[in-house]
């Protein structure tokens, strides 16, 4: 999350330590994608059933405070811009 770095501390040993970035290699993968509305075959328009497209959007929430924090802290603003916004 670009301004994240700046709004924190430096991490402790400890937690570099408990930290670890786990890349996976792809032997193979498959998408189907296309846009517009469904093609389906001439007869299925004949049957009552419903055919569309159902767009799927993500959105980032309102921010949650941990409830652990001993003291009220504000939302820094490089996490409140985001709520409510399309994921990137």
């Amino acid at each position: 999350m670009p301004g994240r770095g700046a709004a924190l501390d430096a991490p402790t040993r400890k937690q570099l330590a408990a930290t670890i970035v786990v890349a996976l290699p792809l032997e193979e993968s498959s998408v189907k994608v296309r846009e517009g509305p469904p093609n389906g075959e001439a007869g299925d328009y004949d049957r009552p059933i419903w055919a569309g497209v159902l767009p799927l959007t993500q959105t980032w929430g309102e921010p949650l405070p941990d409830p652990k924090l001993r003291t009220a802290t504000a939302v820094p603003d490089h996490v409140t811009k985001l709520a409510g916004r399309p994921l990137r």
